[in-house]
């Protein structure tokens, strides 16, 4: 069987058009149908996208060496946990677009490449292009650990292309939130299982709880017609509800969610130009963030009872959420208000300390 033979017994195979596979490669779909053909025949530079594309061995396609595909998503994969560790966003772009110019169906980079264009803007003037990765992932990937994030983010941004029905209609074929695997195993497991399990599902409840209350306030949300005051409510009860289930000064990844609170009122004060409390709570922002990156690799049982068998596990894709507050710090406008003051400087120099001292940084020098 010849090389444009096997492309389209691939091609079929996997019930994909010559139109997709020609979008996938960046070529048009008669180029595609003279390789089947045998009219042409695909230039080198195809090769490892073809393979990739199809996820064949090397000696079925173009006689290419698997391994060396394998190594090459490793390296795209380490050096971009490093890039996103330190918050380059633009970086993290780049390297996914160069990933999928060498693998074009490689969906966990198609799902990392439109996670970064969405934390680029919080409103991508364009959303198309995150879109379009998103479908893709959906029309062609079955791994639902890659299709449910990419639902997650049409839910954002098919609404905003004027496209809410069809976001809609997407989320009626989900399940409903508590018939999910994590809430059924509470029935299945028993003993120190059942009671780590049920304890894993309060700390997912708390955090969407907090979540919510924090994200109800800005601006793209309830925020704009809440006065500063009410903003701060809201603020102050998702300390107040994760202050129960979470002890302040522990050190676990969860205080980042306590650096994020603290982070919010403090702008939030410096809105109301309230110096003393904005410094206040800036500095304790600064403390949960220290907690938070003390824990990197700690895999330690919580220590508060209502979760306590529970271990603390960061991601993989862990970060300094010392070097996350500092840029906050730096870039944020709410917070010229306390700029110049002694307090806000010493804040900042403190960090700077921190993170220059981080044994983490020095590994990611």
């Amino acid at each position: 069987m010849n090389i444009g033979a096997k492309i389209k017994d691939l091609r079929k195979k996997r019930g994909i058009t010559q139109e997709r596979l020609a979008e996938y490669l960046n070529i048009s779909a008669q180029a595609v149908s003279k390789w089947e053909n045998g009219t042409t025949l695909p230039d080198i530079s195809y090769v490892p996208k073809l393979v990739s594309f199809f996820g064949v061995s090397a000696d079925e396609l173009f006689s290419l060496n698997k391994s060396m595909t394998d190594k090459r998503i490793l390296h795209y994969r380490e050096e971009f946990y490093r890039l996103r560790k330190l918050f380059d966003t633009d970086g993290c772009i780049r390297l996914m677009e160069q990933a999928l110019s060498e693998m074009p169906a490689n969906y966990e980079f198609m799902l990392d490449l439109a996670h970064m264009l969405a934390q680029k803007d919080e409103k991508p003037r364009d959303a198309s292009r995150i879109i379009s990765l998103c479908e893709r992932i959906l029309d062609d990937c079955t791994d639902d650990n890659l299709r449910y994030p990419a639902i997650e983010l049409l839910c954002v941004y098919y609404p905003a292309a004027g496209r809410k029905d069809e976001a809609l209609a997407m989320l009626d074929n989900l399940p409903d939130m508590l018939i999910e695997k994590a809430f059924w195993k509470e029935r299945v497991l028993d003993g120190d299982e059942r009671i780590a399990q049920k304890q894993k599902n309060l700390i997912f409840l708390i955090d969407h709880v907090v979540s919510c209350l924090i994200y109800l306030s800005s601006n793209g949300f309830m925020g704009m017609s809440l006065s500063i005051e009410e903003k701060l409510r809201f603020a102050e009860a998702a300390l107040q509800i994760y202050s129960t289930v979470f002890y302040k000064g522990h050190k676990s990844p969860n205080s980042g969610t306590f650096r994020h609170i603290y982070e919010r009122m403090s702008e939030l004060y410096c809105r109301l130009n309230d110096s003393e409390k904005a410094i206040n709570c800036l500095s304790k922002a600064a403390e949960a963030a220290k907690c938070y990156d003390d824990t990197i690799d700690s895999t330690d049982n919580y220590y508060p009872i209502f979760i306590s068998s529970v271990k603390c596990r960061h991601d993989e894709r862990c970060y300094l959420d010392t070097v996350r507050l500092l840029q906050l710090m730096d870039k944020r406008e709410s917070f010229d208000a306390i700029r110049d003051t002694s307090g806000f400087n010493a804040i900042r120099s403190e960090l700077m300390r921190y993170i220059e001292a981080s044994e983490f940084n020095k590994k990611q020098e």
